[in-house]
């Protein structure tokens, strides 16, 4: 998988490390199947600041009108 994550272990949007057992029981719980590169992208590193902050959009925002801010997850 390409690069996604800041690597940052105690950073203020980065949870505690998670397995696939964890992330079982969350879907049987939500009654969901999370899609698998999501699953790839949170065993990786569950949750962060990310890499690339901004990404184009064909909506105006209140951010910009050609793109969007996407700093964390």
């Amino acid at each position: 998988m390409k690069s996604f994550w800041e690597i940052d272990d105690e950073g203020y949007y980065t949870l505690k490390k998670i397995n696939e057992a964890e992330i079982a029981k969350a879907e049987k719980k939500l009654g969901v199947t999370f899609p698998n590169t999501y699953k790839k992208l949170i065993l990786e590193q569950n949750g962060g600041y990310t890499i690339h902050n901004a990404f184009p959009t064909t909506h105006s925002n209140s951010w910009a009108e050609d793109h969007i801010q996407f700093n964390h997850l």
